[in-house]
């Protein structure tokens, strides 16, 4: 550990070194923050070593999505997806098209005012709303590696005192239960008809649940036998216990 990255090269060339040496013919796998990170270590890899090759540079949500895929894509029955913010827009923004045109639902009535500005124009307020979707998606894509409690608990009842900050989550929770169930797989009604057959049966569920749904053989299964994680300053919560796991399966090295 070191707060200098160029400290920590040496050690992790030399993990490197022998990864490739043990299978010449298998990329080495290292789990990055960024473009800059990636660079930077092929950069110093380069110099140190003369040339870096055969290097995989996942980032972390996209790594940690195809390996949850690949482990859980046996038969449909049993397939698990991971939704993305934009794949979980597209449901928002379908519910609420849905539930603020049906009899007002109180839950709701903060969005409504939201979108009263564009009343009278409805290309504005679809636009609007299409905006917010993808506000609400982000927001449950982060509360679920930050917060995942507070998404448990929301199918028995809200966590927060009725004030202002409450009034937030009501409407929130509101969107929240209508979309998963309490397993956390998205509900099949909004789940998108453009999705292709041989996805119709699998649950699509966000990244800390779909982890949750995979049992340790099948994860075991199609990790690398060392996976390095790079330069990353900050994981939630629910990555440190992905984290965690993925240490019982397989050498991991964080650096």
């Amino acid at each position: 550990y070191s707060n200098r990255l160029e400290e920590l090269i040496d050690p992790f060339a030399e993990l490197v070194g022998v990864d490739q040496a043990r299978s010449p013919l298998e990329r080495v796998t290292v789990v990055v923050p960024g473009r800059g990170i990636q660079e930077f270590l092929k950069l110093r890899l380069a110099e140190r070593e003369g040339v870096a090759a055969n290097l995989d540079f996942p980032f972390l949500r996209g790594y940690l999505k195809r390996i949850a895929e690949q482990a859980a894509g046996g038969e449909a029955a049993a397939a698990v997806k991971v939704l993305d913010a934009s794949g979980l827009q597209i449901a928002v923004f379908e519910y609420l098209r849905e539930a603020l045109t049906a009899p007002r639902e109180a839950d709701l009535a903060p969005v409504q005012a939201y979108l009263a500005a564009a009343q009278d124009d409805s290309g504005q307020r679809a636009v609007k709303l299409f905006q917010l979707s993808g506000r609400v998606a982000w927001l449950m894509r982060e509360y679920s590696t930050a917060r995942r409690a507070m998404l448990v608990q929301w199918p028995r009842g809200a966590t927060l005192a009725a004030d202002r900050m409450g009034d937030t989550e009501t409407w929130q929770r509101r969107i929240y239960i209508s979309l998963f169930e309490r397993d956390g797989s998205l509900r099949r009604a909004w789940i998108a008809p453009a999705i292709d057959a041989a996805h119709d049966a699998a649950r699509w569920m966000l990244l800390p649940f779909a982890f949750d749904a995979i049992d340790d053989e099948r994860l075991r299964a199609v990790l690398p036998a060392r996976l390095h994680i790079f330069g990353i300053g900050y994981a939630g919560p629910e990555f440190i216990r992905i984290f965690a796991r993925l240490g019982t399966l397989t050498e991991l090295h964080i650096s």
